[in-house]
């Protein structure tokens, strides 16, 4: 909310703040809702104890950084 508030009041921001994800594009309320759907659904019916990170490859683009 901060994140979207602080958008808001900028726009301007936006872009470049997409330009830091390797997708090129600020996540959304559906990414983060899909994900949750998924784990809630069937098909995650074996998996458990699990960190499903949704950040739009910004954590790979770290671990990239830092090799």
């Amino acid at each position: 909310e901060r994140m979207q508030e602080r958008w808001q009041k900028n726009p301007s921001l936006l872009p470049f703040f997409a330009q830091q994800y390797p997708l090129r594009r600020v996540g959304q309320t559906d990414d983060i809702a899909n994900g949750v759907a998924f784990l809630c659904s069937d098909q995650a019916g074996f998996i458990t104890g699990h960190t499903l990170v949704i950040d739009g490859g910004v954590t790979i683009q770290f671990q990239e950084d830092m090799s």
